[in-house]
């Protein structure tokens, strides 16, 4: 499940990086003329960054980063837990009808 899961969020994060490339382009092609010029002085993105933002969702961004960073840190595999000899875990390889080794 986890796989599926990882698999998942790594294609929405390519997806979500792919739409907002394609975001910023259609703002460039939407512009009327006067504006395109400006658009590449990045001031829109200096607008974007000083505009107020309310601390709680400041907050609950923060507290989501930490419960995720927390739950990659239950499933990350220890070495401390490693068994000491690696064979003592293998299962033998099983094949065709008749279960053979």
């Amino acid at each position: 499940m986890k796989k599926i899961f990882n698999w998942i969020l790594d294609k929405w994060l390519a997806g979500f990086i792919t739409a907002g490339i394609f975001f910023v382009l259609k703002l460039y092609i939407d512009l009327p003329a006067e504006s395109k010029t400006n658009f590449f002085s990045f001031q829109w993105f200096v607008d974007l960054m000083t505009t107020n933002i309310p601390f709680w969702i400041i907050l609950v961004i923060i507290l989501l980063t930490v419960l995720k960073s927390q739950s990659k840190k239950s499933n990350m595999y220890s070495f401390l837990d490693a068994p000491k000899n690696h064979f003592e875990k293998y299962n033998p390889d099983v094949f065709g009808v008749h279960k053979t080794q």
